[in-house]
């Protein structure tokens, strides 16, 4: 056995090996052996010195034979010195026989890093049995690696395929892009691509990127844009169902003028040399393409692998198929869940409305003030202007915004009826544009808004001068643009809807107290629409007297075909300061204590209703008020709201009332 200890480095030797000639011997006779075939033959002794070469040997290593013979590894190649000494390390120290390896280009440092050499390395022993040198047969089986190269990608490609192709179909709609981008990124990588798309086509023929990838290094062309116009010719080519394919710079040059000349352009501003688009076809018809670019010379396009794309580009056709239609069946039930919603929203809101306005339809009177009032309604009904309509409590605003509705063209839709003043403040946002599930404690289920509600129709929006300032902004923006979002969301919902709104406070001086937006007041005084009291209209108390009493005998089954004049001229000389509402109460009243067919009010009314001289009185209206209001709360036991209230008496809100027990200086005694 050899004296050289195991992993000791090989010695240069200055002069041959003293064992040469049975070295030289076994070479002979393997290029005896050899002399019909292409291999290369190398003799070395144990120090890695060239003793002998044949004519094949240069294309192995790159150096002439003169260069090598009597030289080591070391002085020849220093390069690939290491690579022999690790070669050949076993075969001088264990003997073994006939090893194979197969060395690559890129091994040795080659100039063509893909060649490729089976080396089988012999042994040579000496008389003694140990081993002196290695003789070595190198085979070139570039060619056989190349096509086992091929057809090991083509299996990892067929794999690739099966694995996308299993994926794609089992994907959920939502999930399918994102596989896309993935499957894209893959199949770029393996054809060397540059860039590689998925475009969809668009309405007007031409073709939108939805999906884009690029590899390190390389600018990404963007999702969304439209590439038709760089390349008309390449357009009109998949719109016909054909594939486009080029493989090198020469082919892209040769393309005719009269159809290609801006591809041309665009193809070489981007630097391709080789381009594949596949058409994404479904039923015969194109609906998309799968498209490759090459950035780095020429770059062939097996038909094997070209017929799989198109197999690809088939299942990514049906994914974009279910999904875009999954897409539409959920954004139907989307729709269908929010027209119920909508539509269970509206009625109950309308079952409400109904219940809560009764008979309150008709607007009763023939004074001119009233009769100007309805000019000005039928005046701006038809249009969608926003109206505010202004006047005391209980004039009927309610009334004129009913009938602009009824007389509008959106008529077919409801009037949703939203009262500020008695929504608390930290619920009127929801109620008004509604609010998600969780949005806030208590929020168990979505609530659809009055807005969403009222859409193509029109809210009503009463005791607008008490909307807090916060929500102002709000909805001026639904004014202005029609848009808002439901509390806990950010989803924008659109709405069309016209603003009917009524106070009866000052504006103008909620404005200069800070309390109400001067942008948001001009915006809804479009055209206003002052409604009078009721003072201001007498010659229309006997017909609304004889309209409420005609209601009301009917629910409560009498038959009333009289009206005592004292009763009547009582009531054309009181001032209502609760207006229409108030006489309503009054009149209800007297009917359920009426026993026969004349109407009767009893003494309390009759004290409540002390006719106002129509000869200048000592005591101005104010005073007259006041002391009517007093009367009334003393009768009432001073009580504001609850049941047999005085606000509900002289047909007043609470907060009205309070309101004018301040201003008068009415305080409980």
């Amino acid at each position: 056995m050899s004296n050289r200890k195991r992993n000791e480095p090989f010695k240069e030797s200055k002069g041959p090996s003293p064992n040469c000639s049975s070295i030289e011997e076994q070479f002979e006779n393997l290029a005896q052996a050899f002399r019909t075939m292409p291999v290369g033959l190398i003799s070395f002794d144990r120090d890695l010195r060239f003793l002998c070469a044949n004519e094949q040997v240069p294309a192995f290593l790159g150096v002439p034979i003169e260069d090598l013979i009597g030289k080591t590894v070391r002085e020849a190649i220093p390069g690939m010195a290491a690579f022999f000494e690790r070669t050949y390390r076993p075969v001088f120290e264990d003997g073994n026989l006939a090893l194979q390896v197969e060395v690559h280009g890129s091994d040795l440092g080659h100039s063509d890093p893909e060649a490729c050499w089976l080396v089988s390395r012999l042994p040579v022993h000496g008389a003694d049995g140990t081993v002196i040198g290695a003789n070595t047969v190198v085979q070139d089986i570039s060619e056989l690696a190349q096509k086992r190269k091929a057809m090991e990608a083509r299996l990892d490609f067929e794999q690739m395929v099966a694995e996308i192709s299993g994926t794609m179909a089992g994907l959920r709609a939502d999930a399918i892009d994102g596989a896309l981008s993935q499957a894209l990124g893959q199949l770029g990588l393996f054809v060397g691509a540059g860039r590689a798309l998925i475009s969809e086509v668009t309405e007007q023929s031409q073709f939108r990127i939805t999906h884009s990838w690029s590899a390190t290094g390389i600018e990404a062309m963007l999702v969304g844009s439209v590439w038709a116009a760089m390349a008309p010719g390449i357009l009109k080519t998949l719109l016909n169902g054909k594939t486009f394919c080029v493989s090198r710079p020469e082919e892209i040059a040769a393309l005719p003028d009269e159809d290609f000349a801006v591809d041309k352009r665009s193809l070489r501003e981007a630097g391709t040399t080789a381009h594949l688009s596949i058409p994404i076809k479904i039923g015969g018809q194109v609906i998309g393409v799968l498209s490759f670019g090459v950035l780095s010379g020429p770059h062939l396009w097996p038909s094997p692998i070209v017929d799989r794309l198109k197999v690809l580009a088939e299942v990514f056709g049906n994914a974009f198929t279910r999904r875009d239609s999954e897409r539409k069946l959920r954004s139907t039930l989307i729709e269908v869940e929010a027209l119920k919603n909508r539509l269970l929203a509206e009625t109950c809101y309308l079952e409400k409305e109904a219940a809560e306005t009764g008979d309150y339809e008709e607007l009763v009177g023939s004074s001119k003030a009233i009769r100007h009032v309805l000019h000005e309604v039928e005046q701006v009904a038809p249009t969608d202007a926003s109206i505010l309509i202004l006047g005391e409590t209980g004039t009927g605003k309610e009334l004129i915004a009913r009938t602009l509705h009824r007389m509008s063209s959106r008529s077919d839709r409801p009037m949703v009826r939203v009262n500020c003043a008695t929504l608390p403040a930290t619920l009127i946002e929801s109620e008004l544009f509604g609010h998600e599930r969780g949005a806030f404690t208590g929020a168990v289920k979505r609530k659809v808004g009055r807005f969403e509600v009222a859409d193509g129709g029109t809210i009503f929006l009463d005791e607008i001068g008490d909307l807090p300032l916060d929500l102002q902004s709000k909805l001026l923006r639904v004014l202005q643009e029609g848009e808002f979002e439901r509390l806990g969301s950010t989803a924008t919902i659109t709405v069309d809807v016209r603003v009917i709104a009524a106070t009866n406070r000052n504006l103008i001086e909620a404005i200069d107290e800070g309390s109400f937006r001067a942008d948001l007041y001009y915006r809804l005084h479009v055209v206003p629409i002052e409604m009078p009291p009721l003072r201001d209209r007498r010659d229309d108390i006997p017909l609304l007297v004889w309209h409420f009493v005609r209601r009301h005998q009917l629910r409560m089954h009498k038959t009333i075909r009289r009206i005592p004049n004292d009763i009547t001229k009582a009531m054309l000389h009181y001032d209502w300061p609760g207006n229409v509402r108030e006489l309503a109460n009054v009149v209800e009243r007297a009917v359920i204590l009426t026993r026969g067919d004349t109407l009767m009010v009893d003494e309390s009314f009759t004290r409540g209703l002390l006719p106002a001289p129509l000869e200048p009185k000592p005591q101005d209206l104010r005073g007259v008020e006041r002391e009517h209001i007093i009367e009334v709360l003393e009768r009432c036991g001073w009580k504001v709201k609850g049941r047999d209230n005085a606000a509900e008496r002289l047909g007043l809100n609470p907060s009205t009332l309070r309101a004018r027990m301040k201003k008068l200086g009415i305080e409980r005694p």
